[in-house]
């Protein structure tokens, strides 16, 4: 008796009228298979920062929270994080520690829970316990709140990004995308913040600035 596979899919479009490439790059023969377990439904910006693995092909996205303020109480820390349409989702189960200021170097990470985290309309607020992310003395406006690869001392962060992803991406069972190939000229302002060490590490990129001048 023969015996036949069966293959059930949906899809979803995302995206929208923001510029995010100044010229649409080209695309490597072989994308990525991403590591990062999303949220279904999820979306992720193009243009967000990723460790891509040439060998592999697998890809681990690196989301970024740029800081608004961060304040220290006697039981508290809390710190404010910007929001916009291309910022990653903040939500209970990440791990998340203060950015480092190498690549390689290591922090404390914490375990968000829906407690610690308010959303508001342009802005995340964390709120959690003196201490539990490290001394706060290098969070203020501009620095960065990111991923971690686990919970607890001494942590890595989730991924050390080389590339930038080209499209928008939505949260699936299983996601896979495209990675530039050659020079990328992309409007830093209008994809998701990051880091100087994140964005420093990223190769073959033309930075631009939208509008242009004169625009």
């Amino acid at each position: 008796m023969a015996q036949y596979n069966q293959f059930v899919s949906r899809s979803q479009e995302v995206g929208g009228g923001i510029p995010v490439w100044v010229r649409i790059p080209e695309k490597r023969v072989a994308g990525w298979l991403l590591k990062n377990q999303l949220k279904i439904g999820e979306v992720v910006a193009s243009g967000s920062p990723i460790e891509y693995n040439y060998k592999t092909h697998e890809g681990r996205i690196l989301k970024c929270f740029e800081v608004i303020s961060a304040t220290t109480g006697t039981d508290s820390d809390v710190i404010v994080l910007k929001k916009t349409a291309r910022t990653p989702q903040l939500y209970s189960g990440m791990n998340v520690m203060v950015c480092p200021s190498t690549l390689t170097e290591k922090g404390t990470a914490i375990t968000l829970s829906d407690s610690m985290i308010k959303v508001g309309e342009n802005d995340y607020t964390i709120t959690v316990s003196t201490g539990a992310l490290g001394a706060l003395t290098s969070v203020k406006a501009g620095s960065f709140i990111v991923e971690a690869a686990d919970a607890g001392a001494s942590k890595a962060m989730y991924a050390i990004p080389n590339e930038l992803i080209v499209d928008d991406t939505i949260g699936g069972n299983q996601n896979a995308g495209s990675i530039a190939f050659g020079i990328k000229n992309i409007y830093e302002n209008m994809i998701p913040a990051m880091p100087d060490i994140v964005k420093n590490n990223i190769k073959y990129v033309e930075w631009e600035w939208f509008p242009e001048k004169g625009e």
